[in-house]
């Protein structure tokens, strides 16, 4: 819906655009009357999403105005707009609905859940470290615990690193 919602937007933007190089006077006047509204919010697409839904809300609000509402008319961009509206409210519907069900969501205790996991997981080592000691592994898992013990390593270098900086800070 963000996309679609841009689209709409950066088609307006670019039939405005277009209206201002048209030869009926008429049509040009509306279009920079309805240019400098657009101007007033910016490329909207390239904010956080409360920001560009608030700033499409306003923008469709002062596009529907009874003072822009005939420039908007005359351009040929009213039933775009409305569409624009639309599309907002239905990401809004989504965005609000997808906030709340990440809010009813539990907050696992992972530290418990550790504590428990640790040591099966100290036993699963132990048992694959020995099946490659006693030549009883098959070469996909020395290779496969070879592969994951740099993986290991590396994630252990960035997080030493963060918290080196984290430090410095």
């Amino acid at each position: 819906m963000d996309n679609r919602r841009d689209r709409t937007w950066r088609a307006i933007h670019k039939r405005v655009d277009a209206t201002i190089d048209s030869p009926v006077e008429e049509e040009v006047n509306s279009a920079e009357l309805v240019q400098r509204v657009i101007s007033l919010y910016g490329d909207i697409r390239r904010v956080p999403y409360n920001e560009e839904s608030a700033a499409i809300s306003n923008l469709v609000n002062d596009l529907q105005s009874v003072k822009n509402a005939p420039h908007v008319e005359q351009i040929g961009i009213s039933h775009w707009v409305a569409a624009l509206k639309d599309q907002n409210q239905v990401f809004q519907d989504i965005f609000n609905e997808r906030n709340t069900e990440l809010s009813e969501r539990g907050n696992g205790d992972v530290r418990s859940v550790r504590l428990v996991i640790d040591p099966l997981y100290e036993k699963i080592i132990e048992r694959i470290n020995a099946t490659i000691t006693l030549n009883m592994a098959a070469e996909s898992v020395e290779a496969f615990v070879n592969e994951l013990n740099e993986k290991i390593k590396y994630y252990k270098v960035q997080l030493s690193i963060r918290a080196g900086r984290n430090n410095k800070e």
